[in-house]
């Protein structure tokens, strides 16, 4: 037997042998996970005062508000209708059940859930940045519209380079 033919016969003899299983997750359980990791459950709006006859979570709701917002369909009810099959998938039960309800809750609480969640994104963003989330004490931004990129026309360099720089006092 040829050397050639012994190579291409041990290779296949290895590819036979066994392989370690690797543990698969769902892809709904590593998106429930992200939901719980943007918007951890009982935390954002534990202190927070709601009317008496809500029938949403209000971590629910903005995870649902999240869901809806990431929808690629043309129309909003469209939308809301993928987002409540999702929804349902990931097992979320306390959240609006209609268009109507989601829209009367975002616009009702719609600053408390806009200041509560850019709170929550910003320390997300702090801790998966690490030391690069900051230059110099300044934190960059890139203004994005559309498919362009643009920035703030400024004779300061940095400003080119990283878009607007924003001063924060944390």
């Amino acid at each position: 037997m040829s050397r050639r033919k012994r190579t291409q016969r041990s290779r296949r003899e290895n590819k036979r042998q066994p392989q370690p299983k690797q543990r698969r997750v769902r892809n709904s359980t590593l998106f429930r996970e992200l939901l719980g990791w943007f918007v951890p459950q009982g935390e954002l709006f534990a202190k927070e005062e709601f009317h008496g006859n809500v029938q949403w979570n209000p971590e629910q709701l903005a995870a649902e508000a999240l869901i809806w917002s990431w929808q690629e369909a043309k129309n909003v009810t469209d939308a809301f209708d993928q987002t409540l099959e999702i929804c349902a998938d990931l097992g979320l039960k306390k959240m609006a059940m209609t268009y109507p309800t989601l829209m009367n809750g975002l616009d009702r609480y719609g600053d408390m859930f806009r200041l509560r969640l850019r709170e929550r994104f910003q320390r997300l963003a702090e801790e998966v940045g690490g030391d690069r989330f900051r230059m110099g004490g300044w934190v960059p931004i890139v203004n994005v519209h559309g498919p362009n990129w643009s920035f703030q026309k400024s004779g300061n360099l940095r400003h080119l380079v990283y878009g607007t720089a924003v001063r924060h006092s944390f």
